[in-house]
């Protein structure tokens, strides 16, 4: 969805442009980065938000606070349940680690929306879940 086209500037340095489709519009859009790394960041974050500036914006930025991911919220949640017994922990720690870990888990919470939740209940119908 994304790309990073490498360009050398007359002073002989390097910029990383980051291209993609704006996903309302259609239309091409770019950032210009000093840094490759910087720049494949960016294509990440684009890429998995559909190319959604604002929400690509927002976990760049959940990101920088550091805040806690889905995975450690949701296992404290398991590990603090009250009234329930060691299979049903076990099990619930399960689905943790099969359903939500590959796909939402690593996200901060922080930066989670409707769109990530609904991409994923998608993902488990589809897989028959």
């Amino acid at each position: 969805m994304a790309s990073i086209r490498e360009r050398i500037r007359a002073d002989g340095t390097r910029s990383y442009a980051v291209l993609w489709r704006d996903p309302e519009t259609k239309r091409q859009s770019s950032l210009t980065y000093d840094d490759e790394n910087d720049a494949r960041v960016a294509k990440h974050l684009l890429e998995v938000t559909g190319g959604h500036t604002d929400e690509a914006a927002q976990i760049a930025d959940a990101v920088r606070h550091h805040g806690p991911s889905v995975v450690e919220v949701v296992s404290e949640h398991v590990d603090l349940l009250t009234a329930v017994g060691p299979d049903t922990r076990a099990s619930y720690r399960t689905q943790l680690r099969r359903h939500i870990a590959p796909t939402l888990g690593s996200y901060p919470v922080a930066v989670i929306t409707y769109r990530h939740v609904a991409g994923w209940v998608r993902s488990l119908s589809a897989s028959g879940l």
